[in-house]
């Protein structure tokens, strides 16, 4: 019934021929970022953005119909630490604003309630990592992927013939390995033109371009690569000793480490996070369809 998007224009200014001065008045303040103000862009139809959590109704969904039963009942700490003590913490908004403050014992009603991470890291995961019952239904990524398409979050939404639209799409767990891949390599043409003892990217493009695509085709491998096999492998490739260790540092723990979707990932998504990006529109879609009864209709 409503939609709109902040700063906005007078379109008025157009109809006769907009002057140098209005124009330039609509223009982006920050032309290098993506993100800034700028009042031609739509943000409704336009602005791809992590959604948060307004997501985790889908997350919560996907459990329900897997089975979960919505009493389901943890007693969050506030903060899951993967990896031990001193890792990363995953926590609740109210762990880091209330000096580690949790929501208690979370069903599923008061975790939407009171948006409680813990309780969709739980749900998303299929596992309870704080101890206690587990949930009765194990679910993952490929499960919340599944929902966020049937809730219509990898389609147009029916805005297209009337608007300009750009809309997000739906993630799968491959597109992390391909994405990291991508980012390899244009890392490794930019960093090894002269990194080998026999060739150059200039001198030999095509023997160069073989040797960066076996390296990317690393990161797919079942098992991640440690430095020392890395290093070996960069020494049978016939790459300089003296750039072995840097480019083995490099390649390990800024792309290798990053390229297998892993726990936090899923955590990520399930509370709307990570790889999730969709138009203020399709949530609007999307939670429209929950609260008239399941239609998801076009808009």
């Amino acid at each position: 019934l409503a939609m709109a998007s902040y700063p906005d224009y007078d379109p008025n200014k157009f109809v006769n021929g907009i002057s140098q001065e209005d124009y330039e008045e609509l223009q982006p303040k920050n032309k290098n970022d993506v993100l800034a103000a700028n009042p031609q862009v739509n943000l409704a139809t336009q602005g791809v953005f992590q959604p948060g959590s307004t997501f985790k109704m889908v997350t919560g969904m996907a459990a329900i119909d897997n089975g979960l039963d919505p009493n389901y009942t943890i007693n969050d700490p506030g903060v899951i630490r993967l990896g031990g003590p001193k890792s990363r913490p995953f926590a609740d908004y109210i762990w880091h604003k209330s000096k580690g403050n949790n929501h208690g014992a979370t069903n599923l009603y008061k975790a939407i309630q009171e948006s409680c991470n813990i309780y969709f890291y739980t749900i998303g995961s299929g596992r309870n990592w704080t101890g206690g019952n587990q949930p009765n239904v194990k679910i993952g990524a490929s499960d919340i992927l599944e929902y966020a398409k049937l809730f219509g979050l990898n389609d147009d939404t029916g805005l297209k013939d009337e608007l300009e639209v750009r809309n997000g799409k739906v993630p799968n767990v491959s597109d992390k390995l391909k994405s990291i891949q991508s980012l390899l390599r244009t890392k490794l043409n930019k960093e090894m033109a002269n990194d080998f003892t026999d060739i150059t990217k200039k001198d030999n493009p095509k023997e160069f371009e073989s040797r960066i695509e076996e390296i990317v085709g690393w990161a797919a491998e079942e098992k991640t690569l440690t430095k020392a096999e890395t290093m070996e492998r960069l020494i049978k490739l016939k790459v300089k000793e003296d750039r072995v260790n840097a480019l083995s540092d490099i390649m390990v723990f800024s792309y290798f480490r990053q390229a297998k979707w892993i726990t936090a990932d899923t955590f990520n998504l399930a509370i709307g996070q990570g790889e999730n990006q969709y138009t203020p529109a399709q949530m609007a879609r999307f939670i429209a369809a929950i609260a008239n009864g399941g239609d998801l209709l076009d808009l």
